[in-house]
């Protein structure tokens, strides 16, 4: 948390440096109006690493309580990578070449992507070790029973199958919905002005929140 937190605030740093350089004569509100979406994409961006990382919080609350999963620790460590890669990328679009803002901003990016590396690969290894444990001994088992089992196995392996296409397509749905709200919250069907301060406030209640 604490990484994402200086990632955050790291990237509201950066935005109020670009605002600067980059505003001319403007106001802070006539440059955040002409470049709306820019602005928040990075909102976004700082949005879904607060979202990921409460999912991820959660996430191993619930396997450490044997009620939970390890691909949900997975899912969330890639999330955060990702929103946290994202925030840098829209960052960099108005940003100075050798800013220092943009460096301190990539190497916390990049310390965040080790860590949430580092959860992944303790998640998968607890994960197949606990598939390693639960494996069924079937040297004891009858020729009818292994039948029995060889039946009731292909079945589940059919609805898996199914669950799993099932599961794909509403995958499918979820992020075109997704984009769809993102460009939405980007500002592609309005335009609105903002100030540094409230986006930086934005960014860190959005963290506290999620």
């Amino acid at each position: 948390m604490a990484a994402v937190r200086q990632l955050v605030q790291r990237a509201a740093q950066l935005q109020q440096e670009i605002v600067d350089s980059g505003k001319g004569g403007a106001s802070p509100k006539e440059f955040y109006k002409r470049n709306h979406r820019w602005s928040q994409g990075l909102l976004s961006g700082a949005k879904a690493v607060a979202i990921g990382c409460q999912a991820l919080m959660t996430a191993a609350d619930q396997v450490v309580t044997g009620k939970g999963k390890f691909e949900e620790v997975i899912v969330s460590s890639r999330e955060i990578a990702a929103s946290s890669m994202q925030l840098v990328m829209a960052s960099r679009v108005k940003a100075e070449r050798g800013s220092e803002k943009l460096r301190n901003l990539n190497e916390t990016a990049k310390t965040i992507s080790t860590l949430t590396g580092t959860v992944v690969a303790t998640a998968e290894n607890c994960r197949d070790k606990v598939a390693t444990a639960n494996t069924l001994d079937f040297s004891k088992l009858s020729l009818h029973h292994t039948k029995l089992m060889e039946m009731e196995t292909l079945v589940k392996v059919l609805e898996t199958e199914k669950q799993l296409e099932v599961e794909r397509s509403r995958l499918s749905e979820l992020r075109k919905h997704h984009y769809k709200l993102a460009g939405e919250i980007e500002g592609w069907d309005q335009e609105v002005g903002a100030s540094a301060e409230l986006w930086e406030q934005d960014m860190i209640n959005a963290l506290k929140n999620h």
